[in-house]
């Protein structure tokens, strides 16, 4: 979910940038063409996975590089924020 309430459907894999060819693609001067990706892992958890971003990417307030996420985490590429909620 982002920050006006939109709501996108998570794939098994997703590209996530700026770039047209993102399969989630944020028009956000902070988030790079190609900023991260998120992986499925099961049912309940994804890989979140930087992609060299130069303003980084960051869970719960904690920046990482690859970092297993769930239901609840907020996530924020440079300083757009996400929130990952898991149905």
């Amino acid at each position: 979910m982002g920050p006006d309430g939109d709501v996108v459907p998570i794939l098994d894999l997703v590209l996530i940038g700026r770039a047209p060819d993102c399969d989630l693609i944020l028009d956000h001067p902070e988030v790079s063409r190609h900023h991260a990706e998120l992986l499925r892992m099961d049912e309940l958890s994804y890989e979140l996975r930087d992609l060299g971003s130069t303003n980084g990417t960051s869970v719960n307030g904690a920046r990482v590089h690859s970092r297993l996420v769930g239901d609840g985490d907020q996530l924020r590429l440079g300083s757009f924020p996400l929130n990952l909620y898991l149905a």
